[in-house]
């Protein structure tokens, strides 16, 4: 029986789940983006996991700068699109 307890207690130690001071902490977020539930929330001008993507999309309407003058407007386009 006190082999038994003991065979238990080794697989008690061995499969106990990290603390989360001693797991994986938070990716460091970028370029002023803030880590809450689990993700980096980004400022409007940056993208990506840890906002360390340029959202060339960050105004609303464009201009460039040729002969013809070309404007347009923004598309969004989120996580999955």
């Amino acid at each position: 029986a006190v082999l038994w307890i003991l065979c238990i207690w080794q697989l008690v130690l061995r499969f106990k789940p990290e603390t989360a001071s001693s797991s994986t902490s938070p990716p460091p977020c970028e370029n002023k983006g803030v880590y809450k539930n689990g993700f980096c929330l980004c400022t409007e001008e940056w993208t990506g996991q840890r906002c360390e993507i340029v959202n060339f999309c960050e105004n609303s309407i464009y201009s460039v700068n040729t002969s013809e003058n070309f404007t347009f407007t923004r598309i969004i386009v989120d996580r999955y699109g």
